[in-house]
């Protein structure tokens, strides 16, 4: 087994500083705390210029069309590692705004592909109803293509269009109204936070895995889907609720069953956020998502793990 990396450190999807670094960190751990070959697509980031006027709002006609530029380049690097062969692929963000690219590739590359989205949010706003504006929460807005989104904005995106029946929600606990009538009135399947709750990881896990079958496999995991105190530095606080560490490595086991992932996202770890040991605290777990996801078995713990503090440079 061994790790292909792609570090996508865009962090113009939303308006907190510090997703940019968020690659590197990962990257560094990764090449530290396991013995697996690294593999190092190198990084995509936002070419160090600002959009116009202040930016991030994404509904503001002077930027839209300049900001999803930047993402068509990710699009096609994407598409073109996943073409000849490479997989799994790790795009390790950034905000999730990356998977407006990431994914669009992988359902190009694998037409009959699914999709896990892990997340407490939807990721469904379209610009002309966002209650932010940030792009981080729109990307399956244009892979839907809803309203014509992505015919007005993302041409290149149009053979990496998803289907509702393409998704699996997993986690949701903070959806807009727009989102949710969306998901109702397109039947998207959807696992809320409460439902886990209630059911039992297990149970629901058991209720996802005929929808995958022998699909290939994307999977979109951003950290706020994970409970506040678990997984603190992230720029999105949810005081209530979320995966915990237990439901996390149940999804984790249950993803390297499936043994047909070809890629995944992890998203919106921010190492400006917080102490040093919370950054360490939500780094680290997303590492264990990741390597049970493609490995089956924790990564190893030894006494380099024990010196990590040291020999790793947080931000």
């Amino acid at each position: 087994m061994r790790i292909n990396f792609s570090g996508l450190g865009f962090e113009i999807g939303q308006k907190k500083l510090g997703l940019a670094q968020s690659p590197q960190l990962g990257r560094e751990y990764l090449r530290f705390l396991t013995s697996l070959d690294f593999i190092d697509f190198g990084d995509s980031n936002e070419l160090n210029t600002n959009p116009p006027q202040s930016g991030f709002v994404l509904s503001n006609p002077e930027n839209i069309d300049w900001i999803l530029k930047k993402y068509e380049n990710i699009f096609y690097k994407t598409k073109q590692i996943l073409t000849s062969g490479i997989d799994p692929l790790i795009n390790w963000g950034g905000d999730h705004s990356i998977a407006l690219a990431t994914l669009g590739a992988f359902k190009t590359v694998y037409p009959n592909g699914k999709i896990l989205w892990i997340d407490a949010h939807a990721d469904l706003n379209h610009p002309s109803y966002s209650l932010s504006g940030n792009l981080h929460g729109m990307p399956l807005s244009f892979l839907l293509n809803l309203e014509n989104i992505a015919n007005h904005h993302t041409p290149w995106l149009l053979n990496g269009l998803i289907s509702t029946k393409d998704i699996i929600y997993l986690g949701l606990r903070a959806v807009d109204p727009y989102e949710t009538q969306i998901i109702n009135d397109l039947g998207i399947t959807h696992f809320t936070d409460q439902e886990i709750s209630q059911r039992g990881i297990l149970n629901v896990l058991n209720d996802i895995r005929p929808l995958i079958a022998d699909s290939p496999l994307h999977v979109s995991f951003d950290i706020d889907s994970v409970e506040y105190e678990t997984a603190p530095s992230t720029g999105i606080k949810i005081e209530h609720g979320g995966l915990t560490r237990n439901d996390l490595l149940a999804i984790a086991i249950e993803i390297h069953r499936q043994k047909n992932i070809k890629s995944m996202d992890i998203v919106e770890i921010n190492p400006l956020i917080g102490t040093k040991s919370q950054v360490e605290k939500t780094i680290l777990l997303s590492l264990q998502f990741l390597l049970i996801s493609l490995t089956g078995g924790s990564y190893e713990s030894s006494s380099k793990q024990a010196q990590r503090s040291d020999q790793i440079s947080l931000a």
